[in-house]
């Protein structure tokens, strides 16, 4: 086994232990900690057999192995980033109107008096 192998399956199991450790803690749902844990065991799975890779080159077209990492790397990031995008969105509504809630809430409580 190539030392660049080691190296990618203990990552893949130290990464894999932490997101098992944040859904315990109930940082990530169910779903989230699927998504996680799929993508951790199929980078583990290619860093134990790297040929396996090769079979899926051919049929897409792609020269190297780090050409198709590289390609899913960018997709992942992208679908990340727009995830986050999304919820600092919904969040920063919430927050908006609970601004506008209390805001009220404090003029009513004035003119009360």
């Amino acid at each position: 086994m190539i030392t660049i192998q080691l190296i990618g399956i203990l990552f893949t199991i130290f990464i894999l232990y932490l997101t098992y450790l944040q859904f315990k803690k109930g940082t990530l749902s169910g779903v989230m900690f699927s998504f996680w844990a799929v993508l951790w065991i199929g980078l583990l799975l290619v860093s134990i057999f790297p040929s396996v890779v090769n079979g899926f080159l051919a049929g897409l077209g792609i020269n190297r192995a780090l050409d198709l990492f590289v390609i899913v790397a960018i997709f992942l990031i992208l679908g990340i980033s727009f995830y986050n995008y999304t919820q600092v969105r919904k969040l920063h509504l919430k927050i908006e109107k609970l601004v506008r809630h209390e805001a009220l809430k404090s003029i009513e409580e004035k003119n009360q008096q």
